[in-house]
């Protein structure tokens, strides 16, 4: 009898130890977590962008970069797997002159990779389509001066249609998996809406909606007056701050011009919230160089001090607001943007020693040079001058010649003006100027 009673307390101790272990899952136990691997490697290319040297010579190919050399730039892909193999440099896509559409076809072995690069500008749509053999290929595109990937080559779906919202060099790869593959690739980027032969391209001021003026294809700076007729149906335009692109905006001449002041005057639809932003058109990168702004001045103080005595001032303040530092020509030197000016232009008098000084350091020859952009001395005190102080609001290439132009605002008693500075060697000129004064 005792064996017996001890029988079914081992049995139930039994039957509760396993009952401990029992998770509440009528469904069994919980199978492994597993991470999934992709069916092919990802390769993700690195590529040097290419400034453009000139501006094009007509509209009528939507992928015609300026004047580019046909020296195609080198890339190093990066596989995730190693049997990934890149099969070539990136090939340039460039449409025949009056064509949007290009076709393009290749034959791929297992996890191998085709590369094409080709140029579109902001606000272009876009239509890429893949087809294969047995349908494993894949592409994905990126952006070379953001970097940004606007397709990645997990995502399997063949078709990608969108608009650009960044005008550079796009690398588009086409990629196979477990299976060799004959491709077609069909590229198709649409023109700009109200594109046009006539090449003219406005520059905008959002802050005044000032119409600056503009630039041609044969590289000319144009007055406000003949940059208007691009402007008339309304034309889609880049909004700029110093680095960034903010938006893409449609400007369109102003049907209410001001009574006071002649400088012809812009509208932007929605009427956006764009600070001190341009509104450029070029179909160009025009930023192919970033400054660096907030340069330590102090090293600037003793050649300003000289700048100013020279000038013939006796006790003036140095007053130092801004130096950049910037490769303006694309040769590998940088130049110096100083900034010194000591006024105050709430009120139109000047007091003994007053300056604006804006200066262009660069080398010419193997010397420094000072190219003066701004000097204006006040020696002894004036009730009625009417000075303007001035501030570098960006540096970018705003006529396609690959230089970057040097965008100056300027505001003085009851008045505001935005002026372009071009460089062209040991020389620098004012090449546009908005301006206006009640």
């Amino acid at each position: 009898m005792k064996f017996r009673i001890l029988k079914y307390v081992l049995l139930l101790a039994a039957f509760l130890l396993a009952g401990c272990r029992w998770t509440g899952n009528s469904r069994g136990p919980t199978p492994p977590q597993v991470t999934p691997t992709l069916a092919g490697p990802i390769i993700v290319p690195t590529i040097a962008a290419v400034a453009p040297s000139a501006i094009p010579a007509t509209a009528v190919s939507p992928t015609s970069r300026p004047n580019e050399e046909t020296v195609e730039p080198g890339i190093t892909a990066t596989a995730v797997a190693a049997e990934a193999v890149v099969a070539n440099e990136p090939s340039r896509i460039e449409f025949p002159a009056g064509a949007t559409t290009g076709t393009y076809t290749g034959n791929l072995d297992p996890y191998s990779a085709r590369q094409y690069i080709f140029w579109a500008q902001a606000g272009q749509m876009v239509h890429i389509t893949l087809h294969s053999t047995q349908e494993s290929a894949g592409f994905s595109f990126y952006g070379i001066v953001d970097g940004q990937p606007l397709k990645r080559v997990e995502n399997e779906v063949a078709t990608w249609d969108d608009m650009l919202r960044f005008t550079q060099d796009f690398v588009l790869t086409v990629q196979t998996r477990e299976f060799a593959e004959e491709y077609t690739l069909t590229l198709t980027i649409e023109p700009l809406p109200g594109a046009t032969d006539l090449e003219i391209w406005p520059i905008v001021d959002a802050s005044t909606g000032y119409i600056v003026g503009g630039t041609d294809n044969a590289g000319n700076w144009l007055p406000a007056e003949a940059a208007l007729a691009p402007l008339d149906a309304g034309l889609l335009m880049q909004a700029y701050d110093d680095y960034f692109l903010q938006d893409l905006v449609t400007a369109r001449v102003n049907p209410q011009q001001s009574p006071v002041c002649a400088q012809p005057l812009a509208a932007i639809d929605g009427e956006p919230e764009l600070g001190e932003a341009l509104l450029i058109s070029g179909r160009w990168n025009s930023m192919p160089r970033l400054p660096f702004y907030g340069v330590n001045p102090e090293p600037y103080v003793s050649i300003v001090r000289a700048e100013l005595l020279a000038a013939g001032l006796v006790d003036p303040v140095v007053n130092i607001e801004s130096v950049t530092l910037v490769d303006l020509e694309g040769d590998g030197i940088d130049e110096t943007i100083v900034v010194a000016q000591h006024v105050d232009v709430s009120n139109p008098a000047v007091a003994e020693d007053d300056y604006v000084l804006v200066l262009l350091r660069k080398i010419v020859n193997g010397a420094v040079v000072n190219l003066p952009l701004h000097a204006d001395f006040y020696a002894s005190a004036n009730d009625l001058t009417y000075p303007s102080q001035y501030a570098l609001q960006m540096v970018r290439d705003l006529n396609g010649d690959g230089v970057l132009d040097i965008v100056l605002r300027g505001e003085r008693y009851e008045g505001r003006s935005l002026e372009i500075f071009s460089v062209d060697g040991d020389n620098s000129y004012l090449a546009l100027r908005a301006d206006c004064q009640p």
